[in-house]
């Protein structure tokens, strides 16, 4: 069912849904709560803003209203600006993702591995069975993506095009994950460990830092709650034990600080003869 409404009503609604959630956003930032976890509410908080009401704006002026797409972009573009100005870390983490994935799940076949030759290096996904399970789901992602998308064309073309460009970024996403992964493995260099599982994980960890390095099995999950899991697959061989916290970079910039990592290497002994072998 359509809602008819006159163009001026539209542009009320959409300048009133938007100016309650800056107001909402700007509130959120300043609660007591915000600051024990700033990270994942400045995420929240960005895509709001920069995903919320430009998708609005689509639907309310931009399709009702037929204005011209370019206007949209000239919204996002404010909204980024209003973003940065509220939570400008998590900008900053959006912006490097946002580039990081357009760069490997588009641009995947350019380049080879980020090591230099005096780098020793060591993989994480060959042996740790991910490339099984990104394949079956990439799979079914695909198989989804075309399924949805003709079942929403016949009840709205406008919803069609949304959930499938929202489904191939997802696919660019997927492909960047992997391809990442094969191509950023761990590196160790000048006493210096770089522990990077693709666009993942990402910290520099001096070797001096390191409290041992030890072969696990069984990981579980629920009972190493100050344990930082980030192996492919959830399936770690390798616990990192540090003397002193360190800031591990995810995903959008979101940072965790830890003293134990437990990940996965495809040669995990040779990693430890590596890292620790003379500490």
């Amino acid at each position: 069912m359509s809602i008819s409404l006159s163009p001026k009503a539209w542009i009320a609604l959409f300048v009133v849904l938007a100016a309650a959630t800056i107001v909402a956003e700007a509130i959120v930032v300043q609660l007591p709560g915000f600051g024990q976890n700033p990270d994942l509410l400045s995420f929240a908080v960005t895509f709001d803003l920069t995903v919320g009401i430009p998708l609005a704006y689509y639907l309310m002026v931009s399709q009702k209203l037929h204005v011209t797409l370019a206007s949209a972009l000239v919204v996002f573009l404010v909204c980024t600006g209003l973003a940065g100005v509220i939570s400008a870390p998590a900008v900053l983490g959006i912006v490097v993702n946002e580039i990081s994935t357009v760069r490997y799940g588009l641009l995947f076949w350019l380049g080879g591995q980020e090591v230099r030759p005096e780098q020793k290096c060591f993989t994480t996904h060959k042996e740790s069975g991910y490339v099984a399970v990104w394949a079956v789901l990439f799979f079914v992602l695909v198989i989804e993506t075309v399924g949805l998308h003709l079942l929403l064309l016949q009840w709205s073309p406008v919803a069609a095009f949304v959930s499938t460009g929202l489904s191939m970024y997802s696919l660019v996403f997927f492909v960047a994950d992997l391809a990442s992964m094969v191509k950023r493995p761990i590196v160790l260099h000048d006493g210096q460990l770089l522990f990077r599982i693709g666009i993942r994980w990402n910290a520099m960890i001096a070797r001096e830092d390191i409290r041992r390095l030890t072969p696990i099995r069984d990981f579980d999950k629920a009972k190493e709650k100050d344990t930082l899991l980030c192996a492919p697959g959830n399936a770690p061989n390798l616990l990192l034990e540090l003397h002193r916290p360190v800031t591990v970079t995810g995903f959008f910039g979101i940072r965790r600080h830890t003293q134990r990592i437990a990940l996965h290497a495809d040669d995990p002994a040779g990693l430890i003869r590596e890292a620790v072998g003379n500490l």
